[in-house]
């Protein structure tokens, strides 16, 4: 699989951070929850790219997090608005009996999409690079 789309942890460093760095890589894993407070679409790539941009000059271990949380924040907004819509055409399609079954499923999607950020908190506190899976590299 080509490093565009890699769904393995394997190749990233661990035990990269410092006591210190550790600290700011949990922000920057949690940054995306700050979707959760600005109303749009985009609030987590918002968060994202505020703590990339906050702590990437500390050292090179937390610009290189920053960009790989910055890279699944807008990994996970396209899929999503892929999903809106593929679900808008589904629910035109069959008069709206379509969205009986994608909306619920785009919720589940999103949700589901938290998970790999709280398992970066979990790396990033034991001091490891994270890497997502299933993220668009394009930074």
């Amino acid at each position: 699989m080509s490093d565009f789309l890699k769904p393995s942890n394997l190749d990233a460093p661990q035990g990269v951070f410092s006591k210190e760095e550790q600290t700011y890589a949990i922000i920057q894993h949690l940054s995306a929850l700050a979707g959760l407070l600005i109303p749009t679409s985009f609030g987590n790539v918002i968060g994202a790219l505020v703590a990339w941009l906050v702590f990437r000059d500390r050292s090179s271990n937390l610009n290189e997090q920053g960009k790989e949380v910055l890279n699944y924040q807008i990994s996970v907004t396209l899929y999503l608005w892929a999903a809106g819509i593929i679900a808008t055409v589904l629910g035109f399609v069959t008069f709206g009996l379509g969205f009986l079954l994608t909306v619920p499923a785009m919720g589940i999607l999103w949700v589901l999409s938290l998970i790999p950020s709280f398992i970066g908190v979990s790396e990033a506190s034991k001091g490891n690079f994270y890497r997502y899976p299933y993220t668009i590299r394009l930074l």
